[in-house]
């Protein structure tokens, strides 16, 4: 009897189809140039989103660049300006597309109904950011901090909002994330 191991196992095509996206993108094919210098190849966590910033500033890049930007480095940004990337997403909305989303990202985006409650942990001291999670548990957790950053005032905000208003959408570190154009004008708290 022949036994496949694991990685001889046959995929489904939108493993092959996820697993194509995620090559294409660390082969930096159809990637902005700016992705493989060494500055932004180099910076940490908080330093790239950064350097995002200045580029979309600085080369008035295309609106497909700035998009597929987003959807690759997102998730492995921290201390990320909120109200400058809402800036920068205001000026890049009429570009807009998920046609530079990973095919995970999509089938994540495609299950969320038109209306949603999602959910923020952060500092009460803090204005409302972008990024938001439809899983209570995961905004509980970000709320007490992230990646080692320890977060004073803890609480947990609560928002309706359409799926016309998410930016992006990734479930990439199991975070359930949907990164929205602009702020929400009212936010509830939850209990942390």
């Amino acid at each position: 009897m022949d036994i496949m191991s694991p990685d001889k196992a046959k995929k489904t095509p939108e493993q092959e189809l996820q697993e194509a996206w995620e090559m294409r993108a660390l082969s930096g094919k159809g990637n902005p140039r700016f992705l493989q210098s060494k500055k932004f190849r180099f910076a940490n966590s908080v330093e790239r989103p950064e350097l995002v910033i200045e580029w979309a500033i600085r080369r008035r890049t295309n609106g497909r660049d700035f998009w597929r930007v987003v959807a690759l480095e997102w998730s492995s940004f921290d201390r990320i300006d909120h109200d400058k990337f809402g800036i920068l997403f205001s000026r890049y909305r009429p570009h807009w597309t998920t046609d530079v989303w990973a095919p995970d990202d999509l089938t994540f985006y495609a299950s969320l109904p038109e209306r949603l409650k999602a959910y923020r942990g952060q500092s009460a001291d803090w204005d409302a950011g972008l990024s938001f999670t439809i899983d209570p548990t995961v905004a509980k957790s970000f709320a007490h901090g992230h990646r080692g950053i320890r977060l004073p005032n803890a609480v947990v905000l609560e928002v309706e909002i359409n799926k016309a208003d998410i930016a992006f959408a990734t479930d990439e570190r199991e975070e359930s994330e949907v990164v929205l154009f602009q702020p929400p004008a009212l936010c509830f708290l939850s209990s942390t």
